[in-house]
């Protein structure tokens, strides 16, 4: 043996033994699986009956045809008497740690075959349940991942129109913020337009005044200081200047109070006949014309534009804040804003109208989701199979319209509103 080993350790590499061949995981063995084996070894080494047995012909009760007496164990027994009659002693030992080993190659290989045949069971028996699950439970697995598909699917329509809502929503606030502040632009812009209107009218009216007042001062003069108010104020300065020519005979309060005297005197002269002529003019422009000619007159004037002015609150109020509380189509209260014209309801009308026969494209920037147009569907899957079946078996009206089934119309109405017991 000793002589073997030293010629296998001399043997060049080219000539070395090639590799043994490494099993897969069944051919590797565990601590537990070692104990087995060398356990199942000392058994069969520590049972002396059974040692007899096989080794004996006969049985172990002296009778014929005990054990059967196998050739593996023949072969043992001449192979231990020619390692007797060998020159070495140790052939006998050789020869038990060979079939030593044998035996536990042999054991270790049963545990090997039987861990391949644990291991095709488990994977048969896993073959079959697998089969056996996918015809009891691939039915409610399927349906499991429809139902959750479907789920999803509606989340995702009502995510996507909650996103349109809000998206409809942010442009409307946005139009309206846009809107409110081009508004109060516009108001203010009017505030400051009717103000310089206004300003403008008063320096209008204050011109006028101006120039009436003149005029009326002037024929108010004419009428005081005709030939005949000349000649009064001429004798009134006459004895005014009388007067004065002797105010140093006369003492000061009297010569005051002729003076006053005096200066009053011409003054109620002068009035008294500027009023006599007022009076007089007023008699010759009321006598010159008939009251049939004053009536005609005034119908002519009626019936010409801008004849008669609305009324106002007061003289310095403008003409336009007047004829703009005339309009109807404008509040009392509402000083300013745009006028709410009659064509403006016809076009939101017509806009109305379009919308519900031609709907408007979504104003939507990104595409709509897979998942929600998959729900989209199935919504209206729902709401078509809801609807009552329709077919030309029988008429429900004399017109001719509304052509139902009557058995399938009762069958959909107890599909749809039943009562159930629970």
């Amino acid at each position: 043996m000793t002589e073997t080993l030293s010629q296998i350790s001399e043997m060049p590499e080219a000539q070395a033994l090639p590799d043994l061949p490494v099993g897969g995981m069944l051919s590797h063995f565990n601590r537990h699986a070692v104990l087995r084996i060398v356990q199942q070894v000392g058994y069969y080494m520590c049972e002396d009956g059974a040692m007899q047995a096989a080794l004996s012909e006969n049985g172990g009760n002296g009778a014929t045809g005990g054990l059967r007496q196998s050739r593996y164990i023949s072969v043992i027994d001449k192979l231990f008497e020619m390692a007797d009659r060998a020159k070495h002693d140790h052939c006998s030992f050789i020869l038990a740690v060979v079939l030593f080993h044998m035996v536990l190659r042999a054991l270790m290989l049963r545990v090997l075959y039987h861990r391949a045949a644990v291991a095709i069971q488990k994977r048969y028996r896993y073959l079959r349940n697998k089969g056996m699950k996918e015809r009891s439970i691939a039915p409610a697995i399927r349906i499991q991942r429809f139902w959750r598909g479907l789920r999803e699917a509606l989340k995702l329509m009502r995510l996507d129109d909650a996103a349109e809502r809000i998206q409809n929503s942010y442009r409307a606030w946005q139009w309206n913020r846009r809107s409110r502040k081009l508004y109060e632009a516009t108001l203010r812009i009017q505030r400051v337009w009717h103000s310089s209107v206004h300003r403008r009218w008063l320096h209008v009216c204050y011109k006028s005044a101006r120039t009436i007042q003149k005029f009326a001062r002037g024929m108010l003069v004419r009428w005081s200081l005709d030939k005949i108010g000349r000649e009064m104020a001429r004798r009134s300065q006459d004895e005014l200047g009388a007067v004065m020519r002797r105010k140093s005979q006369m003492p000061e309060s009297l010569y005051i109070a002729q003076t006053a005297v005096l200066a009053a005197r011409a003054r109620v002269a002068l009035h008294q006949h500027r009023q006599r002529n007022i009076e007089k003019h007023r008699m010759e422009s009321a006598s010159s014309r008939s009251s049939a000619a004053r009536q005609l007159d005034k119908q002519k004037r009626l019936r010409m534009k801008g004849a008669i002015q609305p009324a106002r609150e007061s003289v310095f109020e403008p003409m336009i804040f007047a004829l703009m509380r005339l309009d109807p189509r404008i509040s009392a209260s509402a000083k300013y804003g745009a006028r709410h014209s009659r064509v403006l309801p016809q076009v939101d009308d017509a806009r109305r109208k379009l919308n519900r026969y031609l709907p408007p494209k979504s104003q939507r920037v990104a595409p709509f989701h897979a998942g929600s147009k998959r729900g989209r569907a199935a919504v209206t899957a729902l709401r078509l199979a809801k609807k009552a079946p329709r077919t030309h078996a029988i008429a429900l009206s004399d017109d001719g319209l509304g052509l139902l089934s009557g058995d399938e119309f009762e069958r959909w109405m107890t599909a749809q509103f039943a009562v159930s017991d629970g």
